[in-house]
């Protein structure tokens, strides 16, 4: 997966690799380049997020000389350019323009050409820094900002017994959440809390998988299709838009702010009305909710039942700090 993902045309388009070009290439003792002083020059920017954030993590120890080899590595991956598809092509190695000679990532030699990415990301992917990285980003998205190694070692086990087979991954993961449920409570990114409120609710959002599945590449998404898209930006958790490289923060003092909690207020007050059921005006629905979902309901409904009209209720209850905390 890591490998497909690396060859992907977004990956190699939005992080510049076709215009990485080796010192020591074919393409670097061209004439136009001489002419025109353009010398052939490497983009680290691929290298360095396959190593930071897609393998072994700055944990691993890397050097900024592991970054260049292996964005030397990467020398020649490209995709196609052509008037029929623009810059949509499928992507290729390009030989002339990959660095020539040997190169060293993380104290291991890897040999010129097209088959030493696969070689390099099958090390990266093997190395104790890896199966570490992936077992602490779980566990801090499912249980707590700071993650033990106990907590990360059945994940880590799993890892390694399946060789990075995802579902055992994951089973491994969600075992351990069970497991720690009872003493931490992670405080929900905007996106899982919008998608509790929307199963919990029964609500009319997401769109049916039937209109999602309407849309085509390259036409413009109906207003419904979006509709997903603009609800999350309103809450501050845009899936297109992460600030930085690494995506949105998995911490949870990121999210606790006045502005985006009275954000979840206003979306969980305006959700009342996406709502399935008829009935979700009388209290037998909200005791059907928290019955079902909450593991003190007693104190859910007194607390919700401050309120008597049902729209105040429905917005107390997925802002309560039991809703917002899993």
């Amino acid at each position: 997966m890591v490998y497909d993902v690396t060859t992907s045309w977004a990956m190699i388009h939005h992080l510049d690799n076709s215009e990485s070009a080796g010192p020591k290439s074919v393409t670097a003792g061209e004439e136009w380049r001489r002419r025109k002083k353009e010398p052939a020059t490497i983009n680290e920017n691929h290298g360095r997020e396959l190593l930071e954030l897609h393998t072994v993590s700055p944990k691993a120890g890397y050097t900024q000389e592991d970054v260049i080899q292996l964005a030397y590595i990467m020398t020649g991956w490209q995709h196609r350019w052509s008037k029929k598809n623009l810059e949509t092509g499928n992507v290729w190695f390009n030989s002339e323009y990959h660095q020539r000679g040997k190169k060293t990532v993380l104290g291991k030699e890897y040999k010129k050409g097209k088959k030493a990415l696969a070689s390099v990301i099958k090390d990266l992917v093997n190395h104790p820094n890896c199966r570490d990285f992936v077992a602490e980003r779980l566990c801090r998205y499912l249980i707590t900002d700071e993650p033990t190694k106990d907590m990360k070692q059945p994940i880590i086990d799993a890892f390694k017994k399946s060789d990075g087979h995802l579902p055992e991954i994951h089973k491994a993961a969600i075992k351990v959440a069970f497991d720690y449920n009872g003493k931490y409570k992670k405080f929900q990114t905007p996106e899982n809390w919008l998608i509790q409120v929307a199963k919990i609710a029964d609500l009319n959002w997401p769109p049916s998988p039937e209109l999602m599945d309407k849309y085509e590449l390259g036409q413009r998404p109906f207003d419904s299709q979006r509709e997903p898209e603009w609800i999350l930006q309103n809450i501050g958790h845009h899936p297109y838009r992460a600030k930085q490289p690494n995506g949105w923060s998995d911490h949870s003092d990121d999210w606790i702010s006045p502005e985006l909690l009275i954000r979840r207020l206003v979306y969980a007050k305006a959700s009342y009305n996406f709502s399935k059921m008829e009935n979700n005006k009388n209290a037998a629905y909200y005791e059907s909710i928290v019955e079902k979902n909450f593991d003190n309901p007693s104190k859910i409904m007194k607390y919700i039942n401050q309120k008597n009209r049902p729209v105040e209720k429905h917005t107390l209850l997925f802002n309560h700090p039991e809703f917002l905390k899993a």
